[in-house]
């Protein structure tokens, strides 16, 4: 954007400063526990920086969608013991995408990691943009090296990643729907987004539980401290836009919204919104989000 070489190093430098300060004695992070059924509890843990990891607690083992940064993975496997979450018990990953603060700590679980196909290419081949139309643009690599780098990028082995269809002509909503996985005693949709905030993006949907995981296609904007939309906005000076491809970015989140309200109006029920960063949400009566019960702030204890 023609931004001084100087002022785009001290972003960069601003990144790595931050994970590394906001890991070991200075991480910390907000938390919600949600009640789905009589056997599932879902944990929303939103790390400093990044985005958020999700656990369901079901009575058969813990699932986990999304995994943070590698940097912040033993932080997080210390958290949810004190949240009296056994790791132990984790059955597998769902990788919503390929972003280093929603894949790279994948490595740290020796389980099943099942993402779309473009998402391990991206994996493989370091570069963000991959599979859109800026998959050329030299900011895209260098942020994806970049981030890697400061972040610990560690996902998951290959050996353990499961890949789901690439596309399909069933639909839910505006989206492809590619499989459907059972988690404890709900089913959960794997839908594929439009592609634009990357290739490859899943959207998870579970009408029985009420829940939709937007990923990075749609989340509570006004629910980030200071701290979390100052480090966000890193991201974006240094790429012009998190998302690659802003008119596609748009259309995913309009049909995000309209699957949300879709739901509310079969169900009756409201359709809890589970962004990629921020917190479990529902939309009000203007069609804003806003926070779902309480968020308690979490850091180690002594």
């Amino acid at each position: 954007k023609g931004e001084s070489k100087e002022e785009i190093l001290k972003n960069y430098t601003d990144c790595g400063e931050f994970l590394l300060n906001t890991s070991g004695s200075g991480f910390y992070a907000d938390v919600q526990i949600q009640k789905i059924n009589d056997e599932i509890t879902l944990y929303c843990f939103q790390t400093p920086g990044g985005g958020s990891i999700y656990l369901f607690d079901t009575a058969d083992g813990i699932v986990m969608v999304d995994t943070g940064y590698g940097i912040y993975a033993a932080d997080a496997k210390r958290m949810f013991k004190d949240y009296g979450l056994d790791i132990s018990r984790l059955k597998f990953i769902i990788v919503t995408h390929a972003d280093a603060d929603h894949c790279g700590a994948g490595g740290a679980y020796d389980v099943p990691a099942y993402m779309h196909p473009g998402t391990l290419e991206i994996i493989r081949c370091g570069n963000r943009a991959w599979g859109s139309i800026h998959e050329s643009s030299t900011l895209e690599k260098v942020y994806t090296t970049m981030i890697a780098y400061f972040s610990h990028w560690n996902p998951s082995k290959e050996k353990n990643i499961r890949l789901f269809p690439e596309d399909s002509a069933e639909r839910i909503g505006n989206f492809p729907h590619l499989a459907t996985v059972p988690v404890g005693n709900i089913d959960v949709n794997i839908l594929l987004s439009d592609g634009g905030h990357q290739f490859g993006q899943l959207i998870l949907y579970s009408e029985d539980a009420d829940l939709l995981f937007t990923a990075d296609t749609l989340m509570n904007f006004t629910s980030f401290d200071s701290s979390r939309r100052n480090y966000n906005s890193i991201a974006d000076f240094l790429v012009t836009s998190v998302n690659v491809d802003s008119e596609l970015a748009r259309k995913e989140r309009k049909s995000a919204v309209a699957l949300a309200l879709e739901h509310e109006a079969k169900t009756g029920r409201k359709c809890l919104i589970c962004g990629g960063h921020g917190t479990i949400s529902k939309l009000n009566s203007e069609g804003k989000l806003e926070t779902v019960g309480s968020v308690e702030h979490y850091t180690h204890k002594a």
